[in-house]
């Protein structure tokens, strides 16, 4: 049997209708999406940033310094691998994968979990030395939701070389080798805060997504009754 005129228009319009409606739930959703998901792909920024006095004062002989992070009790020492000089004055070191440092992963971890856990900031030469500072007292200029950066997204760790002098100032006991040290570094951490999804939000995209599947139960219905009357 040939299909009459009016159940191919029929059945046309129902798809047309169908396709119509699917693109308007794919929009609502993506949108919902966007709303929701935004901030995890929002542009890195500064969140904090401190500077190091280089003073130091060490036996030996020595043209570089030494300057890191260690969270050591938390499995993380950032920069440690590194030694700087006079001629890297200027110049600014980045760690923001585990490419650039295995520690990378250890060091967000520990500093977005929400525990107040210890950081020492070593620098010299010979026989670095350096502060233990908790991170609720580090990081107490930063808008924060626990005593570390709980709720950011850091993506990045630069050290900065910004003075750098290497010698000797004391020539009391000449035979002794020895290395003073002057300068300033300055350590920030890149990334962004991440705003929890407010409940109207939550609740539009529980919205959207039940009009979505309302609507196709809906035109799943009128496809059927259209069908049943172009018969």
């Amino acid at each position: 049997m040939v299909p009459s005129r009016r159940r191919i228009n029929l059945a046309g319009a129902a798809g047309l209708d169908a396709g119509r409606n699917g693109c308007r739930d794919m929009k609502t959703i993506v949108t919902w999406l966007v709303l929701i998901l935004g901030p995890l792909a929002a542009r890195a920024d500064l969140i904090w940033s401190r500077q190091i006095n280089l003073e130091s004062h060490n036996s030996g002989t020595a043209t570089a310094i030494r300057i890191w992070c260690d969270g050591r009790s938390q499995g993380y020492r950032l920069f440690d691998t590194l030694t700087f000089s006079p001629n890297d004055v200027g110049r600014t070191f980045t760690i923001a994968s585990p490419d650039d440092d295995p520690d990378f992963p250890n060091a967000v971890k520990s500093l977005t979990d929400g525990v107040d856990d210890a950081i020492t900031i070593f620098r010299g030469t010979s026989s670095p030395y350096g502060g233990v500072f908790a991170e609720s007292a580090l990081f107490s200029a930063v808008p924060r939701e626990g005593p570390d950066l709980l709720g950011y997204r850091i993506d990045a760790f630069h050290l900065t070389i910004d003075e750098l002098w290497i010698g000797r100032t004391d020539f009391s006991n000449p035979a002794l080798p020895w290395t003073d040290t002057y300068g300033q570094a300055t350590l920030r951490i890149e990334g962004v805060l991440i705003p929890e999804p407010g409940a109207g939000a939550l609740v539009g995209m529980g919205l959207a997504l039940g009009g979505t599947f309302s609507g196709r139960q809906f035109s799943r219905r009128c496809l059927i009754h259209r069908g049943r009357e172009a018969r």
